[in-house]
């Protein structure tokens, strides 16, 4: 190669995505506005984790007592995910 020829400039690798990084700090900004708005709180993320607890202790282990309920509902799920 010779002192006359020049290397061509490649493209980057990951070119800058404009539109996607303003929805990233769009979305930052709700979540922010959001979190003022609804006044959330560490105590009360802490009640909320607690009873998240409560919820997953109670579907474990799952009660089949009222198995035909159960599928009833579970039917008229799938027709309404059908239907949609």
């Amino acid at each position: 190669m010779s002192a006359k020829e020049t290397v061509p400039k490649m493209a980057p690798a990951f070119a800058p995505n404009w539109a996607g990084r303003l929805c990233w700090v769009i979305a930052a900004c709700y979540v922010v506005y959001a979190v003022g708005y609804l006044e959330i709180s560490l105590p009360r993320v802490l009640a909320g984790f607690g009873n998240g607890k409560e919820f997953l202790l109670e579907m474990v282990p799952p009660n089949y007592s009222r198995w035909k309920l159960l599928v009833e509902n579970l039917v008229e799920t799938v027709q309404i995910a059908v239907m949609a």
